[in-house]
């Protein structure tokens, strides 16, 4: 019997906020895009949000052909908590098509979540 702890590929950060849902959403949509990000889906009345930027100088080892490298970035504004989820996705293509694979949040990808918790995250307090 093997047995292994298990860690997380994703990088998830919270900061308390009091600001409103869209001025929340509106400062993470903003805050992505000056990082280069391009929004892939959003709701904004929800206040959620994902995003991702290709890594045109990602190189990997693999038996296959290496399409491109993804940080995603996934942004849950609630009106009293942000939660930003950082991730890192490699693209792969062999002859069965188009392949993804997630490996652990890249060293940009968590500096985009750590700058949205800095930047659209309120301090908790009166």
């Amino acid at each position: 019997m093997l047995v292994c702890c298990a860690g997380t590929l994703t990088e998830t950060l919270r900061a308390p906020t009091r600001a409103a849902v869209p001025e929340t959403f509106e400062c993470a949509l903003r805050e992505l895009q000056a990082m280069g990000y391009q929004s892939t889906a959003f709701d904004r009345e929800a206040g959620r949000l994902a995003a991702q930027k290709a890594d045109p100088t990602a190189r990997r080892a693999h038996f296959t052909t290496l399409r491109r490298v993804l940080d995603r970035i996934e942004v849950d504004a609630a009106a009293d908590e942000l939660i930003v989820t950082a991730r890192t996705v490699v693209e792969y293509e062999s002859r069965r098509g188009p392949t993804e694979e997630e490996e652990s949040a890249s060293v940009t990808a968590r500096a985009a979540a750590r700058t949205l918790i800095e930047r659209c995250g309120r301090p908790a307090g009166p």
